[in-house]
Parts: structure tokens; sequence; C-alpha cells
């Protein structure tokens, strides 16, 4: 907080955008609670983008010859959260809302042309490739359309680990 007080510098903002995941399950919950916080003390409007949204935009600003995009978030224990998204006009449009949990090997056959691939899964599925990660303006780009808001809460795909005693 003291870093976005001297970044912001006294200003408020009129809206917030907020990474919703899939992801860290505390790191979620934290930056969604800090971003609900500051939108009700400035009366700003809060809008969450799911990271795959944010990762396909990075993929098409590093990529203008991408027509379609995987990303693939590393969900551990051998798995992805992956989701394809086409290019329209210079924006990602999801090809599927569908945001799927599955063993890596699984997705190893979208790693190929013409398929654009970005995130902290791919050297999971492309071994020895680099990992890009979305930045602020790639949020900012996903929400530019309204196609990928979503509520700001977390966006769990999976079951969590942790369980209640019977």
């Amino acid at each position: 907080m003291p870093a976005l007080a001297a970044v912001m510098g006294g200003a408020h903002a009129q809206t917030i955008v907020v990474g919703v995941g899939p992801g860290s399950f505390t790191g979620i919950r934290v930056g969604i609670a800090a971003a609900r916080a500051l939108a009700l003390a400035w009366g700003a409007a809060l809008i969450g983008v799911s990271s795959l949204a944010a990762l396909a935009c990075a993929a098409l600003r590093q990529d203008d010859a991408a027509t379609q995009v995987v990303a693939l978030l590393d969900a551990h224990k051998g798995e992805v959260y992956a989701q394809r998204f086409v290019r329209e006009a210079a924006e990602a449009r999801a090809a599927s809302e569908i945001i799927a949990v599955a063993p890596a090997a699984v997705w190893t056959a979208l790693a190929c042309a013409p398929c654009a691939v970005i995130g902290s899964g791919v050297p999971l599925v492309v071994p020895g490739a680099g990992v890009a990660w979305p930045r602020a303006e790639d949020y900012l780009a996903a929400a530019r359309d309204v196609r990928h808001h979503r509520a700001a809460r977390p966006l769990y795909v999976r079951a969590p680990d942790a369980k209640l005693p019977a």
C-alpha cells in the first residue's frame, strides 16, 4: 500500500482493475480485498479481469501475427489452467468461457503454430520455453473489453486443497 500511495501521489482512481485469478489462493484474495477497500474508499468502480485474459492481451501485444492465443498458468501438481482466445480486431476474445484445469500433457497439442502460448504454464507444455507475465497495461487492455469483465471475487477453477475435518 505504501508503494501504491507513492505512485498515486494523493490522487484517487475512478476505476480499479483487479486480477481475479485463477492463481494463488492467498494472493488473489489479498489483491481483491485491497482493490475492494480502495474502491470503497475512493468511490471508484471495480472491474475484475481473469489472469488468463490479461495473459492473452500480453501475447497479442507481443506478437502482431498471432491469431490465436492459449493462456496457460501453472496450477501446480503437474496441471495447468488454460483458456483459448482468438484475435478479434486488435483485442483478445475468449474462444470459450471454459477455463480448464488438466494435466500439462493434455495441452501439449495446443502449443503449436498458429497458436501463441503464454504464461507460467508454458514450460510445463513446451520444455525449455520462457515465461512471460502480464503487465498492468495488459489488465487494462482486458478491462477495456466488457466481455472480459468478471465480478471482483476469486475465480477458483478447482476445489481447495485444504479439507475441513470430518
